[in-house]
């Protein structure tokens, strides 16, 4: 099986790093999966570096680019009749379009199937143009998370979309990266310059609006009445870095917050904390922080966003609680810090959870029963 690959991000983040791990999956079943992504992405790049074929002669732009756009459909068809591509897998908008339309104009018999996964919960317009791209050009749906699937409601009442062709596949981690048996929390908190002995809270999330940063450092000003000495680390960066500062000092918590910006080393952030938290109020569709934290066995407090519900069991390996409450916030982390035990149950649970449901081999496996049965409905019909 030939499978094609398309992603339009120039830069990394949760669908190119999903697209990466899936391809190298896949490689490991027998699959020989191809990227095409612009030239000069970190997609490329890294694909290149561990051997996987790219194809680099596309744009994938964002707007009216119509010369890019008949450029990337020609050579994406071009690509494709060549090559003896199978499947095509789609992940972005602006990949999806040029490669639909690109399979369509492939000759019937050389056309490969068309799957397109949709990684986040942002509205899809019950559009003209959609419906006839989910009725014609798309053969199957892959969702992050089945929060994903409401954007779809209208496309499935109209039968645009039939629910057997709509698979849910979360996005994994690579465990064996987040292994708190390799990183000890003396060290780790050594390296922050934290002392052992005071609770540390630890967010790892992107400094945007939609993360919710700000209403768990609302939520702070309350812990700190009865955990005085907490610490709560912010990892990353955004463009709600200098307001989030600016609450920050605001609120007269310079002292127990700090903001250490963009770490590649997350499993040593994480293995300084007692508690992570995720407070978003949008679009998480299947986060990789919950998952990061739940396999360092360090119990998660997550906003009910996107597919949280689908990953915590709530109160088993984890706590949710509403989006853009910080005396929610508040209560789920303070009661985390008052029960080693608690933690330590959570801990533990999160990680077997991981271990079982969201590894990179797991994505691999059941992205390719995906692909088995497209092939395998072409098949029948071909027959028919």
């Amino acid at each position: 099986m030939r499978v094609l690959h398309t992603n339009f991000h120039l830069g990394w983040g949760g669908q190119a790093a999903r697209v990466f791990a899936l391809c190298k999956g896949l490689r490991d079943l027998g699959v020989e999966a191809i990227v095409a992504a612009p030239k000069g992405s970190v997609l490329l790049k890294k694909c290149d570096a561990v051997g996987l074929r790219i194809f680099g002669d596309v744009h994938f732009s964002k707007g009216l680019r119509p010369l890019h756009f008949v450029h990337d459909v020609r050579a994406l068809k071009r690509f494709m009749l060549a090559n003896g591509i199978d499947i095509l897998h789609t992940h972005g908008a602006q990949d999806t379009w040029s490669g639909t339309v690109a399979d369509a104009l492939c000759p019937k018999t050389a056309r490969p199937a068309v799957v397109r996964t949709r990684h986040n919960t942002f509205p899809v317009q019950f559009t003209l143009h959609n419906k006839l791209l989910y009725r014609r050009l798309i053969d199957r749906l892959i969702i992050v998370s089945d929060s994903v699937i409401q954007q779809y409601s209208k496309f499935i009442e109209s039968g645009i979309i039939h629910p057997e062709n709509v698979t849910t596949i979360h996005s994994s981690i690579k465990v064996e990266r987040f292994n708190p048996d390799l990183i000890g929390r003396e060290e780790a908190r050594a390296a922050f310059g934290i002392q052992q002995d005071v609770p540390v809270v630890v967010v790892a999330a992107r400094l945007a609006r939609e993360k919710g940063h700000k209403f768990l450092i609302e939520a702070m000003s309350s812990l700190i009445m009865e955990f005085p000495g907490l610490v709560l680390l912010i990892a990353g960066e955004g463009n709600q870095e200098e307001s989030l500062k600016a609450q920050t000092k605001a609120l007269n918590l310079s002292d127990n917050i700090r903001f250490i910006g963009f770490h590649e080393d997350v499993p040593r952030v994480l293995a300084t904390a007692d508690v992570s938290v995720l407070p978003s109020i949008d679009c998480d569709a299947s986060s990789a922080t919950i998952k990061e934290s739940m396999a360092m066995r360090v119990p998660i407090v997550a906003t009910l966003i996107g597919g949280a519900a689908e990953i915590i069991d709530d109160g088993v390996d984890g706590l949710i609680v509403p989006p853009a409450d910080a005396a929610a916030l508040a209560t789920a982390i303070g009661r985390l810090l008052r029960d080693p035990e608690l933690r330590a149950r959570m801990g533990e649970a999160g990680r077997e959870k991981v271990i079982e449901r969201f590894t990179e081999e797991r994505l691999a496996r059941d992205t390719l029963e995906v692909y088995r049965s497209m092939m395998s409905a072409r098949s029948d019909s071909a027959d028919g």
